[in-house]
């Protein structure tokens, strides 16, 4: 199926807007990698739109006589998916290795991702354990949410990974034979990652479940370090907030892949019941209702640090969400159905993880 030598090369892809500020610090460790001589290498950043100079940062810091290849390529279509997919499209090699602009990796980074990847040619995708850093003291309340900033382990373990959650979009590492075979069966996004300035997301859970569905695996390993450098404007309880009513409004469109995997039965007729807009709508405002008593603090209060807010922003989203697609919300279903008629990999799927927007 899979020539084994063919993998022994990693594209690093760094997906930037506006990221002049924070680049150099991320090109440093990846600059410092120890990489065994039969694994190959690049290093590509994606200039997302950027309305700074991103791109001269990126020449100015690279050193000429640096054993990686580096360049810059542009996406003049904003948002991360597109940035994504530009990368990906450039990249010469197997293993597509994506890098947030404010993630600092381990130094063997590129040597355990093809170890990994090597392992087992049904691994789709891997990620790793992210230690938060930043510039002030973190929150009282981080190390709850610390999942919401993709901080902290991923599973209990190293290994497969069997719950709803999916992998993070920083630190991911993607098989580009897996790709190409998601987008054979009609793959494409019905998520979309941030753009700019505006706090939406899925994209990397979307691209989880449907590698899944397809039937590769999903894989991580403790050993894949990073260290997440979170600015002071990104460690405040109102982004907090928003994050998560961004959160609920993906999780509309993250449904067509939950029922596929059998989140809700269709043995019987409620079962597809619960699979129509109306029924989740009206579950939604069941939900909202169930908050009457806390509503005031919602309204009129911070309420820093109180989870149960946080609850409520997601389901304010969801709701949000449903009203926004009351047609298409069912066209979705069928297309995931159609693209997917046969699970090969049975997921054990968990809805709490999305509801806590732990993804």
């Amino acid at each position: 199926m899979y020539n084994q030598s063919d993998i022994l090369g990693v594209s690093i892809v760094i997906c930037c807007y506006n990221s002049s500020s924070r680049l150099s610090a991320t090109l440093s460790f990846i600059k410092s990698q120890n990489i065994p001589e039969q694994v190959h290498c690049e290093v590509i950043v994606v200039d997302n739109a950027s309305q700074d100079d991103t791109t001269e940062v990126a020449y100015r810091c690279w050193s000429k006589d640096s054993r990686l290849e580096m360049r810059v390529v542009r996406e003049p279509s904003p948002g991360l998916s597109q940035a994504r997919l530009r990368g990906i499209a450039e990249s010469k090699y197997e293993l597509v290795s994506f890098i947030d602009d404010d993630n600092w990796v381990c130094d063997d980074w590129v040597a355990i991702v093809t170890e990994v990847m090597s392992s087992n040619p049904m691994i789709g995708a891997c990620g790793g354990f992210s230690e938060p850093v930043s510039n002030m003291p973190l929150p009282e309340w981080f190390d709850r949410v610390k999942g919401s900033y993709a901080v902290g382990s991923q599973a209990e373990q190293t290994g497969e990974i069997h719950t709803s959650k999916g992998l993070w979009g920083a630190g991911l590492t993607l098989r580009k034979q897996a790709w190409a075979d998601i987008l054979e069966k009609g793959f494409a996004h019905l998520c979309s990652d941030r753009k700019g300035d505006q706090l939406i997301s899925g994209g990397d859970t979307e691209l989880s479940y449907a590698l899944r569905l397809a039937g590769w695996k999903l894989w991580y390993d403790s050993r894949l370090r990073f260290q997440h450098f979170l600015p002071d404007s990104r460690l405040s309880w109102e982004y907090l907030r928003r994050l998560h009513r961004g959160f609920g409004a993906s999780s509309v469109l993250l449904d067509p892949y939950l029922f596929r995997f059998g989140y809700y039965r269709t043995e019987s007729s409620l079962g597809h019941i619960k699979k129509t807009w109306a029924w989740q709508l009206i579950n939604v405002i069941r939900s909202l209702a169930k908050t009457i008593r806390i509503l005031p603090r919602f309204l009129f209060s911070r309420g820093e640090g109180d989870s149960q807010l946080l609850g409520i922003e997601f389901f304010v989203g969801r709701l949000l969400g449903m009203i926004k697609r009351p047609f298409q919300y069912r066209t979705a279903i069928l297309e995931i159905e159609r693209k997917y008629p046969q699970i090969r990999f049975l997921a054990c799927v968990y809805i709490t993880g999305i509801m806590l927007g732990c993804s």
